[in-house]
């Protein structure tokens, strides 16, 4: 449900779908992983490597999270005035 029926999209609607494509691509890859490190759950370490994973994702949740804040800052929306 991204911009109007025209077609126009504000520089804050295109900056949030980028970073949404990046989030929803890079959950994809690490949610893989997990599944992968699940499948070889009987090897030690998993453990691990499934917390370095979280931690990863969580920081990079905050960033991106950081990022969605700079632009609704700084990039002009389509609140009408």
């Amino acid at each position: 449900m991204l911009g109007f029926p025209d077609g126009f999209i504000s520089e804050l609607g295109r900056a949030e779908r980028q970073l949404a494509f990046l989030f929803i691509g890079t959950s994809l890859m690490l949610g893989s992983y997990v599944v992968y490190l699940g499948s070889m759950a009987s090897r030690k370490g998993i453990g691990k490597r499934v917390s370095v994973v979280g931690l990863l994702y969580v920081l990079f949740i905050m960033t991106l999270s950081l990022a969605d804040y700079y632009f609704r800052v700084y990039l002009t929306g389509s609140g009408g005035g």
